[in-house]
């Protein structure tokens, strides 16, 4: 995890804790015009992996195979 910091790359995600619902409903609604009129480009899809493979991921994510991914928990 270390060597993902120090090249710079970026883990994104979002507590949703911080706000309330109408907050995030308004801030949704920003989101959803901007990508509507192009002023956010759609990005490319990520790929879905399970969670067991998150080494394997990270290598490739390291190796620059992969640029966007999810791990997702199958339970």
């Amino acid at each position: 995890m270390l060597d993902l910091y120090r090249r710079g790359a970026d883990i994104i995600g979002v507590n949703s804790l911080l706000h309330d619902v109408v907050a995030s409903a308004a801030a949704l609604e920003k989101l959803r015009r901007a990508f509507e009129c192009g002023e956010l480009p759609v990005p490319d899809p990520a790929v879905s992996r399970p969670l067991e493979d998150a080494v394997a991921v990270y290598r490739d994510l390291n190796d620059g195979i992969a640029s966007k991914f999810v791990l997702v928990n199958p339970n």
